[in-house]
């Protein structure tokens, strides 16, 4: 895989890069900068690729972070851990879904990346 000079040198990793990754490289991109959002499918050539070309890497919890530097050399870029959670239960075993998960997204998580991604921002901006 190659990387042209213009591809974002930002890659968003969450859990699988569809919800909470996806989210904030879409919030990014309303500040105009690019980026790339994976999960942490770290056998995944791609995924590790996408890292490793990074100068920014953006882990959704430190968690993810962990699991990341176990398998992807980190020392040579920018690391920025948010401390985002978006479980939330609402009794023994029992998660949100449907509508009740997407208005705790809407409502809580995502005002919550945006939060603690704005205080980050001028870093991201070159």
């Amino acid at each position: 895989m190659s990387y042209p000079s213009n591809t974002p040198t930002i890659t968003i990793v969450g859990t699988h890069g569809m919800n909470l990754g996806r989210y904030l490289k879409e919030y990014l991109l309303t500040k105009g900068i690019k980026s790339y959002a994976v999960g942490m499918h770290l056998k995944n050539q791609s995924t590790r690729l996408r890292i490793k070309h990074a100068n920014t890497v953006i882990c959704m919890h430190a968690d993810i972070q962990i699991e990341v530097e176990k398998k992807v050399n980190l020392s040579d870029k920018q690391v920025i851990c948010l401390s985002i959670d978006d479980t939330l239960t609402v009794g023994p075993d029992r998660s949100l879904t449907g509508d009740l998960w997407l208005e705790h997204h809407e409502t809580v998580v995502y005002p919550e990346i945006e939060k603690q991604i704005n205080k980050h921002l001028k870093k991201l901006v070159r």
